[in-house]
C-alpha cells in the first residue's frame, strides 16, 4: 500500500461543488442523491476539513457534535483512486485532534452494518476498526434495508 501525504485545509464555500463532484465518484457508498445533497449542505456548517494532493481535492470530512461528550463523523469521502493510501487516516486524525480541542472524548461513526453483505462497506468497517473504532451495535436507524452499524472510539486526552 502506497501512502501519500495530503495537506489538510478548512472548508470554504467555493469548495462545495468540488466536494459534490467527489461524492459523485463514489456511487457504491454515496449513491442516494437526496443523502448526497444533505451531506453537501452541511459542509461548513459542521466542522469540515479538506484533503488536497498537488492542489486536487482528494477527500473531505465533516463532523457533527452530537452531545457535549461526543462528536460524529457525519461524512468522510476519499477519491476512489486514492483508497488505502492514508488520505482517510489523515482526515480521521484531523477529527481526533478536533475532538481533543473540543474536549469531547467520544468519536463515533455510522456505516452499513455487516448483516447486509457488501464488499465496499466491509472495507469501510475494516478501515474504521484499524483506526481504533469498536462496533457498538447494529440497528435500523436508516431503514430495514440498510442496517446501521454504530462504531465508537474513546479518546484519551
Amino acid at each position: 500500500m502506497t501512502k501519500v501525504s495530503a495537506t489538510i485545509h478548512p472548508f470554504e464555500e467555493e469548495n462545495r461543488v468540488e466536494c459534490a463532484n467527489l461524492l459523485a465518484q463514489l456511487p457504491g457508498w454515496f449513491g442516494i442523491e437526496e443523502s448526497n445533497r444533505a451531506y453537501i449542505a452541511v459542509l461548513g456548517k459542521f466542522p469540515t476539513a479538506l484533503a488536497r494532493l498537488d492542489g486536487r481535492l482528494v477527500g473531505f470530512i465533516a463532523l457533527e457534535q452530537t452531545s457535549e461528550q461526543a462528536i460524529e463523523i457525519h461524512v468522510l469521502a476519499v477519491a476512489p483512486d486514492l483508497h488505502r493510501q492514508s488520505i482517510g487516516t489523515q482526515l480521521v486524525d484531523w477529527s481526533i485532534d478536533f475532538c481533543r480541542k473540543a474536549q469531547a472524548p467520544w468519536l463515533h461513526v455510522k456505516t452499513l452494518g455487516p448483516s447486509e453483505p457488501d464488499e465496499g462497506y466491509a472495507r469501510t468497517r475494516a478501515f474504521y476498526r484499524a483506526r481504533g473504532f469498536d462496533p457498538l451495535f447494529e440497528t435500523n436507524i436508516w431503514d430495514e434495508n440498510n442496517p446501521t452499524l454504530v462504531l465508537v472510539q474513546r479518546l484519551d486526552f
